[in-house]
Protein backbone atom coordinates (compact mmCIF):
# COMPACT_ATOMS: atom_id res chain seq x y z
CA UNK A 1 0.00 0.00 0.00
CA UNK A 2 1.49 3.32 -1.36
CA UNK A 3 4.87 2.03 -1.88
CA UNK A 4 6.42 4.85 -3.57
CA UNK A 5 4.97 7.05 -1.19
CA UNK A 6 6.87 5.21 1.70
CA UNK A 7 9.79 5.32 -0.51
CA UNK A 8 10.30 8.82 -1.60
CA UNK A 9 9.53 9.64 2.39
CA UNK A 10 12.42 7.33 3.51
CA UNK A 11 14.93 8.38 0.91
CA UNK A 12 13.87 12.25 -0.25
CA UNK A 13 11.82 13.60 2.96
CA UNK A 14 13.20 11.39 6.18
CA UNK A 15 16.73 12.50 7.72
CA UNK A 16 17.70 11.79 11.81
CA UNK A 17 17.93 15.07 11.58
CA UNK A 18 14.54 16.52 11.28
CA UNK A 19 13.16 13.39 13.11
CA UNK A 20 15.06 15.14 16.09
CA UNK A 21 13.43 18.14 15.28
CA UNK A 22 10.23 16.78 15.80
CA UNK A 23 11.16 15.48 19.17
CA UNK A 24 12.34 19.10 19.91
CA UNK A 25 9.33 20.63 18.62
CA UNK A 26 6.55 18.30 20.51
CA UNK A 27 9.16 18.36 23.50
CA UNK A 28 8.59 22.60 23.36
CA UNK A 29 5.17 22.60 23.20
CA UNK A 30 4.02 19.90 25.26
CA UNK A 31 7.06 18.79 27.32
CA UNK A 32 8.90 14.84 26.87
CA UNK A 33 6.78 12.49 25.49
CA UNK A 34 5.54 9.61 27.89
CA UNK A 35 5.33 7.21 24.54
CA UNK A 36 7.59 7.25 21.95
CA UNK A 37 7.13 9.30 18.37
CA UNK A 38 7.46 6.82 15.29
CA UNK A 39 10.04 7.99 12.97
CA UNK A 40 7.83 8.04 9.87
CA UNK A 41 4.22 9.13 9.64
CA UNK A 42 1.70 6.75 8.56
CA UNK A 43 0.11 6.58 4.72
CA UNK A 44 -2.70 5.45 3.91
CA UNK A 45 -4.86 5.98 0.44
CA UNK A 46 -8.02 7.82 0.36
CA UNK A 47 -9.67 4.66 -0.24
CA UNK A 48 -8.63 2.77 2.13
CA UNK A 49 -9.13 5.73 5.03
CA UNK A 50 -12.90 5.75 3.27
CA UNK A 51 -13.57 2.40 4.09
CA UNK A 52 -12.10 2.85 8.05
CA UNK A 53 -14.44 5.78 8.08
CA UNK A 54 -17.43 4.15 6.61
CA UNK A 55 -16.81 1.17 9.20
CA UNK A 56 -16.33 2.88 12.17
CA UNK A 57 -19.55 5.24 11.78
CA UNK A 58 -21.50 1.74 10.91
CA UNK A 59 -19.95 0.93 14.45
CA UNK A 60 -20.95 3.95 16.03
CA UNK A 61 -24.52 3.66 14.85
CA UNK A 62 -25.00 0.01 16.50
CA UNK A 63 -23.59 0.85 20.05
CA UNK A 64 -25.44 3.43 19.80
CA UNK A 65 -28.81 1.65 19.04
CA UNK A 66 -28.02 -0.98 21.78
CA UNK A 67 -29.66 1.69 24.58
CA UNK A 68 -30.53 -0.25 27.53
CA UNK A 69 -28.51 -3.14 27.04
CA UNK A 70 -25.68 -1.20 27.90
CA UNK A 71 -26.55 -0.42 31.25
CA UNK A 72 -25.32 -3.07 33.24
CA UNK A 73 -21.57 -1.74 32.15
CA UNK A 74 -22.45 1.15 34.50
CA UNK A 75 -20.66 0.52 38.24
CA UNK A 76 -23.22 2.38 40.64
CA UNK A 77 -20.95 4.96 41.77
CA UNK A 78 -20.38 6.40 37.89
CA UNK A 79 -24.39 6.45 37.46
CA UNK A 80 -24.28 10.56 37.10
CA UNK A 81 -27.48 12.23 37.11
CA UNK A 82 -26.99 15.11 34.48
CA UNK A 83 -25.23 12.46 32.19
CA UNK A 84 -25.47 14.05 28.68
CA UNK A 85 -27.95 11.72 26.40
CA UNK A 86 -25.00 10.96 24.04
CA UNK A 87 -21.11 10.88 24.54
CA UNK A 88 -18.96 13.56 23.25
CA UNK A 89 -16.11 11.24 22.00
CA UNK A 90 -15.60 8.14 20.31
CA UNK A 91 -11.79 6.60 19.48
CA UNK A 92 -12.21 3.40 17.09
CA UNK A 93 -9.15 1.60 16.96
CA UNK A 94 -8.77 -0.67 13.75
CA UNK A 95 -5.83 -3.21 13.11
CA UNK A 96 -4.39 -3.33 9.50
CA UNK A 97 -4.89 -6.64 8.29
CA UNK A 98 -4.60 -8.31 4.77
CA UNK A 99 -8.50 -8.57 4.93
CA UNK A 100 -8.76 -4.86 5.40
CA UNK A 101 -9.52 -3.22 8.96
CA UNK A 102 -10.50 -5.17 12.03
CA UNK A 103 -11.73 -3.52 15.45
CA UNK A 104 -9.33 -3.69 18.03
CA UNK A 105 -11.51 -1.29 20.83
CA UNK A 106 -14.20 1.46 20.84
CA UNK A 107 -14.19 3.84 23.59
CA UNK A 108 -16.74 6.84 24.06
CA UNK A 109 -13.78 8.71 25.68
CA UNK A 110 -10.93 10.94 24.28
CA UNK A 111 -7.42 10.11 23.70
CA UNK A 112 -5.02 12.50 22.59
CA UNK A 113 -7.47 14.52 20.79
CA UNK A 114 -5.80 17.93 20.92
CA UNK A 115 -2.15 16.41 20.84
CA UNK A 116 -2.51 14.31 17.69
CA UNK A 117 -3.81 17.24 14.94
CA UNK A 118 -0.98 19.02 16.04
CA UNK A 119 1.62 16.61 15.65
CA UNK A 120 0.32 15.97 12.58
CA UNK A 121 1.29 19.26 11.12
CA UNK A 122 4.68 19.19 12.86
CA UNK A 123 5.39 16.10 10.57
CA UNK A 124 4.31 17.43 7.86
CA UNK A 125 6.17 20.57 8.00
CA UNK A 126 9.28 19.61 9.55
CA UNK A 127 9.40 16.84 6.66
CA UNK A 128 8.87 19.18 4.37
CA UNK A 129 5.27 17.20 2.71
CA UNK A 130 2.97 18.76 0.51
CA UNK A 131 -0.25 19.63 0.55
CA UNK A 132 -1.79 16.05 -1.06
CA UNK A 133 -0.89 15.26 2.58
CA UNK A 134 -4.02 15.48 4.88
CA UNK A 135 -3.81 14.84 8.96
CA UNK A 136 -7.12 17.05 9.45
CA UNK A 137 -10.34 14.97 8.37
CA UNK A 138 -12.91 17.83 8.53
CA UNK A 139 -12.85 21.27 7.95
CA UNK A 140 -14.76 21.82 10.97
CA UNK A 141 -12.72 19.62 12.99
CA UNK A 142 -10.77 22.22 15.52
CA UNK A 143 -14.34 24.12 15.30
CA UNK A 144 -15.75 21.33 16.58
CA UNK A 145 -13.03 20.28 19.40
CA UNK A 146 -13.01 23.48 20.49
CA UNK A 147 -17.38 23.41 20.71
CA UNK A 148 -17.18 19.87 22.38
CA UNK A 149 -15.12 20.97 24.99
CA UNK A 150 -15.95 24.77 25.91
CA UNK A 151 -19.91 24.32 24.96
CA UNK A 152 -20.78 28.17 25.93
CA UNK A 153 -18.44 28.47 28.63
CA UNK A 154 -15.92 31.05 29.07
CA UNK A 155 -12.64 28.50 29.66
CA UNK A 156 -11.91 29.77 33.01
CA UNK A 157 -15.28 27.65 34.32
CA UNK A 158 -14.40 24.73 32.17
CA UNK A 159 -11.68 22.41 33.59
CA UNK A 160 -10.20 19.13 32.38
CA UNK A 161 -9.86 16.42 35.12
CA UNK A 162 -8.11 13.47 35.76
CA UNK A 163 -6.07 11.28 38.21
CA UNK A 164 -2.63 12.37 38.73
CA UNK A 165 -2.67 14.57 35.39
CA UNK A 166 1.15 15.44 35.34
CA UNK A 167 1.78 11.77 35.02
CA UNK A 168 -0.41 10.36 32.91
CA UNK A 169 0.83 9.31 29.65
CA UNK A 170 -1.37 11.94 27.90
CA UNK A 171 0.08 14.65 29.95
CA UNK A 172 1.34 16.54 26.65
CA UNK A 173 -2.45 16.28 25.27
CA UNK A 174 -3.45 18.06 28.19
CA UNK A 175 -0.70 20.71 27.76
CA UNK A 176 -1.72 21.51 24.26
CA UNK A 177 -5.22 21.82 25.42
CA UNK A 178 -4.57 23.86 27.94
CA UNK A 179 -2.76 26.08 25.97
CA UNK A 180 -4.97 25.58 23.31
CA UNK A 181 -8.17 26.58 25.15
CA UNK A 182 -7.08 28.23 28.38
CA UNK A 183 -8.55 25.82 30.58
CA UNK A 184 -7.22 24.86 33.70
CA UNK A 185 -5.71 21.09 34.02
CA UNK A 186 -7.29 19.84 37.89
CA UNK A 187 -6.40 16.30 39.45
CA UNK A 188 -10.38 14.90 40.38
CA UNK A 189 -9.26 15.27 44.26
CA UNK A 190 -8.41 18.83 44.14
CA UNK A 191 -12.22 19.66 43.38
CA UNK A 192 -13.99 21.58 45.92
CA UNK A 193 -17.93 20.87 46.47
CA UNK A 194 -20.19 23.56 48.09
CA UNK A 195 -23.98 22.41 48.03
CA UNK A 196 -24.42 21.46 44.04
CA UNK A 197 -21.80 23.36 42.66
CA UNK A 198 -18.18 22.75 42.11
CA UNK A 199 -15.33 24.48 42.35
CA UNK A 200 -11.36 24.39 41.47
CA UNK A 201 -8.75 26.81 42.99
CA UNK A 202 -6.46 28.70 40.69
CA UNK A 203 -2.91 29.80 41.88
CA UNK A 204 -3.91 33.11 43.37
CA UNK A 205 -5.81 31.29 45.77
CA UNK A 206 -9.46 32.24 44.60
CA UNK A 207 -12.07 29.61 44.22
CA UNK A 208 -13.27 29.52 40.69
CA UNK A 209 -17.07 28.08 39.74
CA UNK A 210 -16.89 24.70 37.54
CA UNK A 211 -19.87 24.60 35.01
CA UNK A 212 -18.33 21.79 32.74
CA UNK A 213 -15.86 19.34 33.05
CA UNK A 214 -14.15 17.64 30.42
CA UNK A 215 -13.64 14.33 31.75
CA UNK A 216 -10.31 12.60 31.30
CA UNK A 217 -10.80 10.18 34.60
CA UNK A 218 -10.99 6.65 33.96
CA UNK A 219 -13.51 4.37 35.91
CA UNK A 220 -11.66 1.80 36.73
CA UNK A 221 -8.11 3.55 37.44
CA UNK A 222 -10.69 5.64 39.59
CA UNK A 223 -11.75 2.55 41.73
CA UNK A 224 -8.59 0.66 41.74
CA UNK A 225 -7.08 3.91 43.60
CA UNK A 226 -9.78 4.02 46.21
CA UNK A 227 -9.85 7.40 45.32
CA UNK A 228 -14.05 7.92 46.52
CA UNK A 229 -12.22 8.05 50.06
CA UNK A 230 -10.02 10.98 48.80
CA UNK A 231 -12.20 13.34 46.54
CA UNK A 232 -14.60 15.76 48.09
CA UNK A 233 -17.40 15.18 45.30
CA UNK A 234 -19.41 11.90 44.31
CA UNK A 235 -19.86 11.52 40.60
CA UNK A 236 -23.61 10.11 41.78
CA UNK A 237 -24.34 13.73 43.69
CA UNK A 238 -27.08 16.26 41.92
CA UNK A 239 -24.80 18.85 40.58
CA UNK A 240 -25.25 22.07 38.68
CA UNK A 241 -22.12 21.08 36.59
CA UNK A 242 -22.09 20.30 32.82
CA UNK A 243 -19.87 16.61 31.30
CA UNK A 244 -18.45 15.92 28.56
CA UNK A 245 -16.95 12.51 28.31
CA UNK A 246 -17.99 11.42 31.28
CA UNK A 247 -17.70 8.23 32.92
CA UNK A 248 -20.72 6.01 32.30
CA UNK A 249 -20.12 6.87 28.29
CA UNK A 250 -16.80 5.28 28.82
CA UNK A 251 -18.22 1.83 30.57
CA UNK A 252 -20.68 1.40 27.92
CA UNK A 253 -19.22 1.68 24.82
CA UNK A 254 -16.28 0.08 25.58
CA UNK A 255 -15.72 -3.71 25.67
CA UNK A 256 -18.85 -4.14 27.20
CA UNK A 257 -20.43 -3.20 23.58
CA UNK A 258 -18.56 -5.46 21.27
CA UNK A 259 -20.35 -8.55 21.81
CA UNK A 260 -23.76 -6.84 20.65
CA UNK A 261 -22.11 -5.77 17.36
CA UNK A 262 -22.74 -7.52 14.30
CA UNK A 263 -20.37 -6.02 11.34
CA UNK A 264 -17.60 -7.59 9.03
CA UNK A 265 -14.92 -5.56 10.77
CA UNK A 266 -15.90 -7.12 14.19
CA UNK A 267 -14.17 -10.03 15.32
CA UNK A 268 -15.94 -12.93 16.87
CA UNK A 269 -16.66 -11.81 20.58
CA UNK A 270 -19.04 -13.33 23.17
CA UNK A 271 -19.15 -12.55 26.72
CA UNK A 272 -17.08 -15.49 28.90
CA UNK A 273 -20.54 -16.30 30.70
CA UNK A 274 -22.32 -16.97 27.17
CA UNK A 275 -19.14 -19.44 25.89
CA UNK A 276 -21.27 -22.62 26.11
CA UNK A 277 -18.13 -24.78 24.83
CA UNK A 278 -14.45 -23.74 24.81
CA UNK A 279 -13.09 -23.60 21.10
CA UNK A 280 -10.68 -26.33 20.03
CA UNK A 281 -8.04 -23.71 18.94
CA UNK A 282 -7.71 -21.09 22.01
CA UNK A 283 -4.36 -19.72 20.82
CA UNK A 284 -6.63 -17.85 18.36
CA UNK A 285 -8.56 -16.38 20.81
CA UNK A 286 -7.91 -13.47 23.76
CA UNK A 287 -9.14 -12.94 26.99
CA UNK A 288 -9.97 -9.42 28.03
CA UNK A 289 -12.22 -7.65 30.88
CA UNK A 290 -14.95 -5.71 30.19
CA UNK A 291 -13.87 -3.03 31.88
CA UNK A 292 -10.54 -2.05 32.29
CA UNK A 293 -8.48 0.01 29.58
CA UNK A 294 -4.77 0.20 28.24
CA UNK A 295 -4.14 -3.15 28.39
CA UNK A 296 -4.81 -3.81 31.83
CA UNK A 297 -6.06 -7.91 32.80
CA UNK A 298 -5.44 -8.85 28.90
CA UNK A 299 -4.45 -12.40 28.75
CA UNK A 300 -2.97 -13.33 24.88
CA UNK A 301 -1.94 -16.56 25.52
CA UNK A 302 -5.03 -18.66 27.03
CA UNK A 303 -5.83 -22.11 27.74
CA UNK A 304 -8.58 -23.72 29.63
CA UNK A 305 -7.48 -23.13 33.07
CA UNK A 306 -7.34 -19.38 32.46
CA UNK A 307 -10.74 -19.43 31.10
CA UNK A 308 -11.68 -21.88 34.41
CA UNK A 309 -10.31 -19.81 36.87
CA UNK A 310 -12.45 -16.95 36.28
CA UNK A 311 -15.58 -17.00 38.82
CA UNK A 312 -19.10 -17.62 38.16
CA UNK A 313 -19.57 -14.37 39.38
CA UNK A 314 -17.01 -12.33 37.05
CA UNK A 315 -17.43 -14.37 33.89
CA UNK A 316 -19.58 -11.75 32.78
CA UNK A 317 -16.99 -9.12 33.21
CA UNK A 318 -14.93 -10.67 30.70
CA UNK A 319 -14.98 -11.12 26.57
CA UNK A 320 -13.67 -14.21 24.50
CA UNK A 321 -12.37 -12.46 21.31
CA UNK A 322 -10.88 -13.65 18.14
CA UNK A 323 -7.38 -12.78 17.50
CA UNK A 324 -6.69 -10.35 14.36
CA UNK A 325 -3.38 -10.95 12.34
CA UNK A 326 -1.77 -7.94 11.46
CA UNK A 327 -0.68 -7.06 8.30
CA UNK A 328 2.59 -5.37 8.01
CA UNK A 329 2.55 -2.85 5.19
CA UNK A 330 5.43 0.06 6.73
CA UNK A 331 8.50 0.17 5.74
CA UNK A 332 11.47 0.91 8.05
CA UNK A 333 15.18 2.18 6.33
CA UNK A 334 16.69 -1.35 6.56
CA UNK A 335 13.36 -2.88 4.46
CA UNK A 336 12.04 -4.78 7.60
CA UNK A 337 7.93 -4.70 7.31
CA UNK A 338 6.06 -2.72 9.96
CA UNK A 339 2.27 -3.26 11.37
CA UNK A 340 -0.12 -0.52 12.74
CA UNK A 341 -3.22 0.20 14.08
CA UNK A 342 -4.82 2.83 13.14
CA UNK A 343 -7.33 4.97 15.26
CA UNK A 344 -10.10 7.12 14.09
CA UNK A 345 -11.23 10.35 16.69
CA UNK A 346 -14.88 11.42 16.33
CA UNK A 347 -16.21 14.11 18.35
CA UNK A 348 -20.42 14.63 18.87
CA UNK A 349 -21.12 18.71 19.46
CA UNK A 350 -24.20 19.05 17.53
CA UNK A 351 -23.41 16.11 15.02
CA UNK A 352 -20.82 13.61 14.74
CA UNK A 353 -17.06 15.05 13.31
CA UNK A 354 -14.64 13.13 12.02
CA UNK A 355 -11.51 14.83 13.56
CA UNK A 356 -8.36 12.93 12.78
CA UNK A 357 -6.31 9.70 12.48
CA UNK A 358 -3.08 8.38 14.84
CA UNK A 359 -1.50 5.05 14.51
CA UNK A 360 0.63 2.74 16.27
CA UNK A 361 3.37 1.28 14.29
CA UNK A 362 4.92 -1.90 15.97
CA UNK A 363 7.14 -4.48 14.84
CA UNK A 364 5.82 -7.99 14.53
CA UNK A 365 3.30 -9.34 13.69
CA UNK A 366 0.42 -10.63 16.58
CA UNK A 367 -1.80 -9.26 19.19
CA UNK A 368 1.64 -8.73 21.26
CA UNK A 369 3.13 -6.58 18.73
CA UNK A 370 2.69 -3.57 20.45
CA UNK A 371 6.02 -3.94 22.66
CA UNK A 372 7.95 -0.76 21.21
CA UNK A 373 11.26 -0.90 21.64
CA UNK A 374 13.62 2.51 22.67
CA UNK A 375 15.76 2.33 19.02
CA UNK A 376 12.92 0.75 17.53
CA UNK A 377 11.13 2.40 13.95
CA UNK A 378 7.96 2.13 16.05
CA UNK A 379 5.55 4.15 18.34
CA UNK A 380 2.56 6.61 18.13
CA UNK A 381 2.59 8.68 14.95
CA UNK A 382 0.13 10.62 12.94
CA UNK A 383 -1.99 9.53 9.79
CA UNK A 384 -1.69 10.79 6.65
CA UNK A 385 -4.13 10.54 4.30
CA UNK A 386 -2.81 10.73 0.46
CA UNK A 387 -4.60 11.01 -2.53
CA UNK A 388 -3.18 8.16 -4.81
CA UNK A 389 -4.04 4.04 -4.65
CA UNK A 390 -0.79 2.87 -5.12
Amino acid sequence: MLKQVYSEFNTKHFSPDRYQKVLKEIHTRTGNPRVRMCETPVFINRTFADEIIRGATDIIQQAMALGEKLAPAVAPEFRIPSAPEKPSFFIIDFAVTKDGPRLIELQAFASNLVFIPMVGKMYKDIYQLGDEYSYLLSTTAEAAIKKTILGHHAPENVILMEINPWEQQSQRDFVATQKWLGIPVVDVTDVIKKGRQLFYRDQQGNDIRIHRIYNRVIPTEFQSLQLSKKTRFKFTDELDVEWVGDPSWFLKISKYAMPYLDHPMVPETTFLDQVKEYPDNLENYVLKPVSFNAGIGVKLNITKEDLDAVPSSQRHGYILMRKVSFAPFIPDLKGNMLNAEIRVMFVWPDKLVLVAMSARVMHGNDTNASLWGDDAWCGMAPVLIVDQEE
